[in-house]
């Protein structure tokens, strides 16, 4: 433990260095929440012990995902069926909107391949149907719809069926390419549970690095989606304002106020809590 941590608070020493003299250009805020990120696990690995220690601190292994991230710029990757989220049991779930196409062909054959729950294209926020799942209409949108996943754990069978829903749907004229199109990713929150840390790690996460989440939801294009100021408002504040109240997270009671207060019961921002 303390050879982690003299290695750790060189590291951050080194990059402290780097910043001050400004032979680094990386935006100052990402190198600013990474050192306190750094230094407040050291902290809490002292005070508590490990005992608050809840294995994701994903920065031991930044190293290993630095070689991944190059690997993926020159080599054609494989689409992966399993472990494909490194084991983790966590469920998720994600919405993808198209235009164009057939919508109700496109559920049809879903259905019949007993992915879709319904035959045919359904009403925005219809019913859902236990394990699968459904193409809903979505007022957005001009034409198409969004194809709505089941609550989704990292199986083959997971996907097997995410590549077979955009299979489908691509062969019956489905394009995203359109600044109409939006995509969502849920996370189950089971992991964050009722530890306090947890929450502010979140808070931080995604208010300092806002502006690259927005750029990474442009893809390879780069280009945010039309409706963005609408539909996915800016989360920075709320995140400010989460961190800096004196909130306890006791029990699940504590935990429904905490993310009614944070996202002051609005859907509509870049993180939804609701």
């Amino acid at each position: 433990m303390n050879n982690r941590i003299n290695d750790t608070l060189n590291s951050l020493a080194s990059l402290q260095n780097i910043n001050d003299n400004n032979s680094l250009n990386t935006g100052g805020i990402i190198d600013t929440q990474y050192i306190s990120d750094r230094e407040e696990e050291i902290i809490r690995d002292n005070i508590h012990n490990n005992f608050e220690d809840d294995e994701y601190f994903y920065a031991d292994n930044e190293e290993a995902f630095i070689e991944e991230l190059e690997r993926a710029k020159t080599e054609d990757l494989e689409y992966e069926y399993s472990n494909v989220l490194n084991g983790s049991n966590n469920t998720f779930g994600v919405e993808l909107e198209f235009i164009g196409g057939d919508p109700n062909q496109i559920a049809n054959e879903l259905y019949q391949l007993d992915i879709c729950g319904y035959d045919r294209q359904v009403h925005y926020h219809a019913p859902s149907i236990s394990g699968k799942w459904k193409l809903e209409r979505d007022v957005s949108l001009p034409t198409g719809g969004e194809l709505v996943s089941p609550p989704l754990k990292d199986t083959p069978e997971t996907w097997r069926n995410l590549e077979k829903v955009c299979e489908v749907a691509k062969r019956h004229g489905a394009n995203v390419r359109s600044r109409a199109c939006g995509a969502h990713v849920h996370t189950g929150s089971d992991p964050l549970d009722t530890a306090k840390y947890r929450w502010e790690r979140l808070l931080k996460s995604t208010g300092s690095f806002e502006d690259v989440i927005y750029r990474m939801s442009g893809g390879e294009r780069g280009i945010v989606r039309d409706g963005v100021r609408t539909y996915a408002r800016r989360f920075s504040q709320n995140a400010l304002m989460g961190l800096n109240s004196n909130f306890e997270m006791e029990n699940s009671i504590d935990l429904r106020s905490f993310t009614r207060n944070v996202s002051r019961l609005d859907r509509y921002q870049s993180i939804n809590l609701t």
